[in-house]
């Protein structure tokens, strides 16, 4: 974050190229730290990272289309005002919104790589299909509280908002729900809920088909 990310952002590069290659060095060394070397680990890296990129392309899609540039926080106001008048707002704001929720993505994509090869030894023939299934069903049970724990998160942290609700009595309610600081703490929960309700099927399709697929091969041999 500090020796890469933060100065290509400040740079002005292109923040999706680097966001994408942060994320996926974060991803690596997270998972590999804290799961060392194996076959869930590759599982759960790849599906980690086929998620990052699908959420951080859409994110990124929808602050093209709302128009977002970033300067709707106070951290914004004082980047500018000071010596990095040039720095990519918009790149900051993306790599917030989607680095913040990399640490329960690298968590769901490795309890559920490793619970869908418990789950295949456990079961033996079972099939792809109903390995996903019954995984998904599973996995339901830990994406659902942490999703929880991530808006009342991101809501704590948004506790101002609610104070501007409350104190702009004479504006219109459209009006704040316009406002670039309302809408990007929406995008930023949304971008953490699809993070995690994705990387669940994406991790335990991955999952299935790997250790399903090893299986067969070894009852041929």
């Amino acid at each position: 974050l500090i020796r890469y990310i933060t100065p290509q952002l400040i740079s002005g590069f292109d923040p999706i190229r680097v966001v994408l290659l942060g994320g996926l060095v974060l991803i690596a060394f997270c998972i590999s730290m804290t799961n060392g070397f194996n076959k869930q680990t590759l599982i759960a890296s790849f599906a980690s990272l086929l998620t990052f990129s699908t959420v951080t392309l859409l994110t990124n899609a929808f602050l093209n289309l709302l128009k977002l540039n970033g300067i709707g926080s106070k951290e914004a106001f004082l980047l500018q005002s000071g010596q990095l008048v040039g720095a990519d707002l918009k790149g900051l704001l993306l790599g917030g919104m989607v680095f913040g929720v990399l640490g329960a993505l690298s968590y769901i994509t490795c309890n559920q790589a490793n619970a869908v090869n418990e789950m295949k030894k456990e079961k033996g023939t079972t099939t792809v299909r109903e390995l996903f299934l019954t995984s998904v069903k599973t996995g339901r049970e830990h994406v659902m509280p942490l999703i929880s724990v991530l808006v009342l998160s991101y809501v704590g942290l948004s506790l101002p908002l609610f104070i501007i609700f409350k104190t702009t009595q004479g504006q219109p309610f459209w009006f704040v729900l316009n406002s670039e600081l309302f809408v990007e703490e929406v995008i930023r929960v949304l971008a953490a809920v699809a993070t995690l309700a994705l990387a669940l099927p994406v991790t335990s399709f991955l999952s299935a088909y790997v250790v399903s697929y090893k299986k067969a091969v070894n009852a041929k041999n």
